[in-house]
């Protein structure tokens, strides 16, 4: 028999977490893209394309939405957003419903998402299991130091520009949350902070290896809480607490090393309200 601290069950216990909540989130949360020069040309072949940013796919009371950072979609109104299905460039649009700040522009402030309902010929085109279901979404949990998370998203320099070939790269990166120490972030009340290490991230086989992608672009993508990885009583498999959508990655404090989430919380009760669900 192999005896191991509890310390290093604890971590193991958040590393098969981590790999849990890539296994159910990775085709949930998708690239975005737009074409380079913001043209509305008719023919795709004309196209170039260049990544837009992330977003995440949900379905609510049975319909099925898109959400993502306000900010990405300042350029929507000139040129359409794409979506990559099954290697096919899908254009699509409609009204999204994108919050402003108070006497700033589109997409600016703290609170910052957009989200958009997607029509049936397009959800239809997708795999039902493409979207993230109802009771795997935690609209509000408190802000707790010994909670785990993994954030996942398509960064610009794994997405810089696309034509024939397409190889959309994702990003994955496990932390846990923290408090900032510093007054610039007093405004951000509805968000959930990660800690974020610009040199190295631990892999697959809990070592310091280099890190090697920057985080523009994942903005928009997914915060996955990963419970109370330090709690003993859960590392019981039946225990462990299942990965959940608890926010939308919205900005990076490189002053401060911090990965900032909107709680996904708001996000939803504006869905449910305007939609009426």
């Amino acid at each position: 028999m192999t005896i191991i601290s509890i310390e290093k069950a604890c971590l193991e216990r958040k590393l098969s977490r981590h790999e849990a909540a890539l296994s159910y989130f990775h085709n949930k949360v998708i690239s975005l893209y737009k074409d380079k020069k913001e043209r509305r040309l008719p023919d795709i072949r004309q196209q170039e394309f260049a990544s837009a940013g992330s977003g995440i796919l949900l379905s609510i009371s049975g319909r099925k939405f898109l959400i993502t950072a306000g900010h990405v979609l300042r350029h929507a109104t000139y040129s359409p957003i794409w979506l990559l299905i099954d290697g096919v460039f899908e254009s699509f649009g409609g009204n999204w419903r994108i919050t402003r700040e108070i006497g700033g522009a589109m997409g600016s402030g703290p609170i910052d998402y957009g989200w958009i309902e997607l029509d049936s010929d397009l959800s239809e085109k997708m795999s039902s299991n493409s979207f993230v279901a109802e009771d795997r979404i935690v609209g509000n949990i408190p802000n707790n130091e010994l909670r785990g998370y993994t954030i996942i998203g398509h960064p610009h320099s794994k997405n810089k520009k696309f034509f024939k070939d397409i190889d959309a790269g994702t990003w994955s990166y496990s932390s846990e949350a923290v408090t900032p120490e510093t007054d610039n972030l007093k405004e951000y009340q509805e968000h959930i902070f990660v800690s974020y290490n610009p040199k190295n991230i631990t892999n697959v086989e809990g070592k310091k290896v280099p890190n090697p992608v920057y985080p523009q672009g994942v903005s928009r993508g997914a915060f996955i809480d990963l419970g109370d990885f330090r709690d003993p009583s859960t590392l019981l498999e039946d225990t462990a607490p299942t990965p959940k959508l608890s926010g939308v990655f919205i900005e990076y404090k490189k002053t401060e090393y911090i990965l900032i989430g909107l709680k996904i919380g708001s996000v939803i009760n504006d869905i449910k309200r305007e939609c009426s669900l």
